[in-house]
């Protein structure tokens, strides 16, 4: 039974504030702190985004090098050095291709 008049109540309370919303007597009232910490919350995520995209961007025009890159590019300029060491682990690879 006290539930039924519980929501009798809610009920006819919610269709109060309806009928006073309608007519403008209602107004939404938020704390100023409130609307504050969501907007430092939102300019947090979208410089958060904004940096992340920035680093997939720098890192697409600067891919890290790689040791295997670095030999080749180096063997292409003529480094007689970088040239023996790619033959060395191209060696090593086939070595380990036939021990497996």
């Amino acid at each position: 039974m006290a539930e039924e008049t519980c929501d009798i109540s809610v009920l006819s309370w919610c269709q109060g504030r309806n009928r006073a919303f309608r007519r403008g007597e209602s107004r939404l009232h938020v704390k100023a702190s409130n609307v504050d910490r969501l907007l430092s919350v939102q300019s947090l995520t979208a410089r958060i985004r904004r940096e992340a995209k920035q680093r997939h961007e720098t890192r697409a025009r600067h891919p890290i090098p790689t040791w295997q890159g670095w030999l080749e590019a180096e063997a292409a300029r003529g480094n007689e050095e970088a040239l023996e060491a790619l033959r060395g682990r191209a060696r090593r690879r086939e070595l380990a291709g036939f021990l497996l």
